[in-house]
């Protein structure tokens, strides 16, 4: 998924999930785990968009963080 976004110029990545437990032979139900991943996927596209938007204005092409700057750009 990465390398193929990469490969278009575009950003990409996937959260895994288990769907069905094949050696127990018993379907999926959805627990708090899915819920979890959603979130974790939604913090992830707006942790991105801060990125680039520092890069943009970083006016260099490349991010780089700060010193003491950690990924949710607090101090």
């Amino acid at each position: 998924m990465v390398t193929l976004a990469g490969l278009f110029g575009r950003r990409g990545g996937s959260v895994c999930s288990v769907a069905d437990n094949a050696i127990a032979d018993r379907p999926f139900t959805a627990g708090a785990g899915h819920v979890a991943a959603i979130d974790v996927a939604l913090r992830g596209v707006v942790q991105l968009a801060r990125l680039d938007a520092a890069t943009a204005a970083s006016g260099s092409g490349h991010w780089a963080p700060t010193p003491f700057e950690d990924m949710a750009g607090t101090r």
